[in-house]
């Protein structure tokens, strides 16, 4: 007899976008990184780590914005 234990595992990634602001732009950067976490929200499928960034390189310009990737993942388990 075979018996199955089946399992998730769930990798976790915490990639950031900074942009390098001036202070009177504090506002507008809150304001759009809200309406992106807005968009993910909605349609996260339908995007990758490279529209995002590209969004905020049109927004603030590519010599502000740097993206760092995460390359040490939270792992997680569940059995199914």
């Amino acid at each position: 007899m075979e018996l199955e234990f089946q399992l998730e595992e769930t990798l976790r990634f915490r990639h950031s976008v900074n942009v390098k602001i001036d202070q009177n732009q504090k506002e507008e950067f809150y304001n759009f990184v809200e309406q992106i976490a807005e968009e993910l929200e909605e349609r996260g499928q339908d995007y990758d780590r490279c529209m995002i960034v590209q969004k905020f390189v049109e927004q603030f310009g590519k010599e502000k914005v740097t993206f760092c990737q995460d390359t040490s993942p939270d792992v997680s388990y569940e059995g199914l």
